[in-house]
């Protein structure tokens, strides 16, 4: 009969817990996800997984990358619009509503730009509940040279009484080449 020899890991690793301390590994990982922490004795969590953000926003959003979205058949010397991926976790127990007309950019000049249609896949979507996604481009036409862009979102949410208000939430952006 033929007896595998253990695997001993890397030096360094962390050690997988076995029998009843794996129980107890697994239980104090839930908890802590249901806490909110992000790793245990060296054992990473999912960074993609979705968290209540730390100051009580009803949504969090995150920017995911920007590209050009240049507009078929245009003849303009104007740059093409700049797309912002944009991935929004709802908080809110109403529903934090998702769609680009919510978003604007701001320049360091006081300007301010409306979000637009250019790249897909666009930015919308019912309603997230809590832990819910949505992901997708919100566009802008903004001069080369713009210095100092915020993007803003600012959806209206339903208060405990039933009345809407805005929530605005500001991401900054910097510079566009």
């Amino acid at each position: 009969m033929h007896h595998a020899r253990p695997r001993l890991p890397h030096r360094g690793q962390p050690q997988p817990p076995r029998g009843l301390s794996a129980l107890v590994a697994r239980a104090a990982a839930l908890l802590l996800v249901t806490l909110g922490q992000t790793a245990c004795d060296g054992w990473a969590w999912d960074d993609d997984a979705p968290r209540p953000a730390q100051d009580g926003s009803p949504f969090t959003i995150q920017v995911l990358g920007t590209k050009e979205c240049p507009r078929e058949g245009s003849t303009s010397d104007a740059p093409p619009p700049l797309g912002v991926e944009l991935r929004i976790t709802g908080w809110h127990p109403r529903g934090t509503p998702v769609n680009f007309y919510y978003t604007r950019l701001e320049d360091g000049e006081g300007r301010s730009y409306d979000a637009g249609e250019a790249c897909e896949p666009l930015l919308q979507g019912p309603p997230l509940l809590p832990g819910q996604r949505a992901q997708g481009y919100v566009s802008f036409s903004v001069p080369a040279g713009a210095r100092g862009s915020t993007l803003v979102y600012e959806p209206r949410l339903l208060d405990a009484s039933g009345q809407s208000r805005k929530q605005r939430i500001e991401v900054p952006l910097g510079e566009r080449d």
